[in-house]
């Protein structure tokens, strides 16, 4: 039996929201990205912080989650400064649409909203996917409150 699964969304159109205002190294990895960030009409809205370099193949990644059907799509977070507290988060590649922490920076679906959790923009519901192969590198003062 066949059966046809539509998209999730309707366009590839990935925007971002960056906690902290706009940064140097944000802006350049985001020119740099495989798939352009768009400023308007966004289906998917990824929330980032002040000075997070998301790899080049991220955007692709993550639009290609929410076309397969994903509310939510959060990357691996490599941290600069070696935080252990965002150890479990620092996975070389792999998808996990069973991972049991929040996801961090996370994109959504336009219309759902992120949480917080170490100081990050997060997610933890239903239809959510860690993509390992999607990362995202944090400076050493990624605007995170320590607790």
């Amino acid at each position: 039996i066949d059966v046809d699964v539509a998209p999730r969304i309707r366009e590839r159109r990935l925007g971002v929201r960056i906690v902290g205002g706009e940064d140097a190294v944000t802006t350049a990895a985001l020119a740099a990205l495989d798939e352009p960030v768009v400023t308007t009409d966004a289906v998917a809205i990824a929330h980032l912080v002040s000075g997070a370099a998301p790899n080049a193949g991220w955007s692709t990644l993550v639009l290609d989650a929410h076309a397969e059907g994903w509310t939510a799509v959060g990357p691996a977070i490599v941290p600069a400064n070696r935080d252990p507290e965002l150890g479990p988060w620092n996975v070389d590649g792999g998808r996990n649409p069973r991972f049991s922490l929040p996801l961090l920076l996370p994109s959504l679906l336009a219309g759902v909203e992120p949480t917080e959790h170490l100081g990050l923009p997060s997610y933890q519901g239903p239809d959510a996917l860690f993509e390992g192969r999607a990362s995202i590198t944090l400076p050493p003062q990624s605007g995170r409150r320590r607790r």
